[in-house]
């Protein structure tokens, strides 16, 4: 197994994770979703699966891993371009709302990566957080440049972010499974964005 977080995954991987997020769109259901509805998608031989992956729960880890890394990249690119911190963790919530309402297929690797994973299967942790590090450390220095968080270490701040964003992804996510027609969510949307902006500058204001 490769895990894909800043490297390139081979054009054989990138066709079986697409494989897997065009199935799980369509509405297949993950335990029943077995290797060769996946290959036969993508149009690889079975055995190559096994190739990269010990099992379908490893494919479909790597595969959020990897829809997940693609966000973080273009995530760092936002950040790069940000005025200020405001700006910055709109990009982060917008990106978090496009990969629960708007991708397609990228919606349902992440919904199923919040609600963990299958019972019984493999759990693990991306050990390369390269990707992450540099995401993180710009949010910081724009923080810093807008004269935030100066009662909080860097340490505190990316904690704190953290929490919040992932509570953002979280709390959208059950919004739009109690209100499956979707009305009145960007209203909830938008009250939630400010929430979650309010949250993260009144813990590190005070630097507890």
């Amino acid at each position: 197994m490769i895990s894909p977080i800043y490297k390139e995954p081979t054009e054989k991987m990138i066709k079986l994770f697409d494989a897997v997020a065009a199935l799980l769109e369509e509405g297949a259901d993950v335990k029943d979703l077995k290797v060769i509805d996946i290959t036969e998608r993508a149009g690889i031989g079975k055995g190559t699966a096994y190739e990269y992956f010990k099992s379908k729960e490893e494919l479909l880890l790597e595969a959020q891993i990897y829809y997940f890394d693609q966000k973080v990249k273009w995530l760092c690119r936002q950040v790069g371009k940000a005025g200020t911190f405001s700006d910055a963790i709109d990009a982060c919530c917008t990106a978090i709302d496009d990969m629960l309402h708007n991708e397609a297929g990228m919606r349902v690797l992440f919904r199923y990566a919040l609600g963990g994973m299958e019972e019984g299967s493999e759990k693990r942790r991306c050990e390369d957080n390269e990707g992450m590090d540099v995401f993180f450390a710009g949010l910081v220095k724009l923080g810093r440049q807008d004269g935030l968080f100066a009662n909080s270490d860097d340490e505190q701040v990316i904690n704190t972010l953290v929490t919040e964003l992932v509570g953002y992804g979280i709390t959208c996510n059950m919004w739009q499974k109690r209100h499956p027609a979707v009305d009145g969510y960007q209203e909830f949307q938008k009250k939630n964005r400010a929430y979650c902006k309010k949250a993260i500058r009144a813990i590190l204001e005070t630097g507890e």
